[in-house]
């Protein structure tokens, strides 16, 4: 198989869409087409990547990357950070998130950045390794909360 990373395009939204859907498998499909939408309109903000089979025209995973001011661990700033990160589970331990992953890492050195960052869920220990395995380094684990400002009842 040839794989070759190349900037997403809207020729690509149905099949993005669906590589979303299972990475985000609790999302509104709705909202992640508009986002989707969005990204694709405007390149510039973001980079936006897409792993195609050179043989078939197939798309294999993507990454999608954005500057961010800080994140967690960074001493630069801007910092380069991996908002999306997919490869589809037939097609994984083949290369492909690196190659992904390396794309975003270019945008990122391409917008000024010196660091990239990236962030899982703490019970996501696939990602967590992966992660590892490709030279990122764990900075932090942290516990997120909210609260409804219009809840009854007070802390």
């Amino acid at each position: 198989m040839i794989v070759k990373v190349r900037h997403a395009s809207q020729k690509d939204a149905a099949e993005l869409l669906q590589m979303m859907c299972a990475l985000w498998p609790l999302a509104n499909p709705n909202e992640l087409r508009m986002e989707n939408h969005e990204h694709l309109r405007h390149p510039t903000n973001h980079g936006f990547f897409v792993a195609e089979n050179q043989e078939d025209g197939a798309l294999l995973g993507f990454v999608e990357a954005a500057l961010r001011s800080t994140a967690e661990g960074c001493d630069s700033s801007p910092v380069g950070y991996v908002e999306a990160w997919y490869v589809k589970p037939e097609v994984r331990r083949k290369g492909i998130g690196e190659l992904l992953i390396a794309s975003a890492e270019e945008w990122s050195r391409l917008q000024g950045c010196s660091e990239i960052a990236s962030d899982a869920e703490i019970e996501n220990h696939l990602s967590i390794n992966v992660q590892k395995k490709l030279g990122f380094e764990e900075t932090a684990r942290i516990v997120t909360f909210r609260r409804s400002l219009y809840s009854k009842s007070s802390a």
